[in-house]
């Protein structure tokens, strides 16, 4: 979970202050510095928390928690699927249904639904990064 927060803050920044309008504020690159902040430390918890539920499903599925040591396909699909069905449905709550943020026009949009898809193409890039770094992680500790 280290190795996706860490990977998840500097993508939250990206997206948050270029593609996300929150309350009258046309975009978050113009909200004052602590708005900013907090949304995005909210969002980065929230993507630690869907990464965390993706795990134990993936992990539920392989009746073992050490699945991601070395993944099969099926696994890393329930992981990757999870993630992605998960911030369709949240993230189509705050936008549609509580109001809690906005897109701005230039954030490119799922058709029919409206999810924005940056926030799905984290979903492609973050885990096979977090994949990767923790099999590097347990061969250097099989090395010692």
């Amino acid at each position: 979970m280290n190795v996706a927060l860490r990977l998840y803050i500097p993508m939250r920044l990206i997206l948050s202050t270029g593609f996300y309008a929150r309350g009258c504020t046309p975009r978050m690159a113009d909200a004052p510095h602590w708005q900013g902040v907090k949304a995005c430390t909210q969002a980065t918890a929230g993507d630690a928390a869907i990464a965390l539920a993706a795990f134990w499903v993936a992990a539920a599925l392989a009746k073992n928690r050490r699945w991601i040591v070395k993944p099969r396909k099926c696994y890393l699909a329930a992981f990757i699927g999870t993630g992605l069905i998960a911030t369709i449905v949240l993230e189509s709550l705050a936008t549609e249904v509580l109001g809690r943020w906005t897109y701005i026009e230039a954030m490119p949009r799922l058709p029919i639904i409206g999810t924005g898809l940056l926030p799905l193409l984290q979903w492609l890039l973050i885990p096979p990064l977090v994949l990767w770094f923790v099999r590097r992680q347990t061969r250097w500790r099989h090395i010692r």
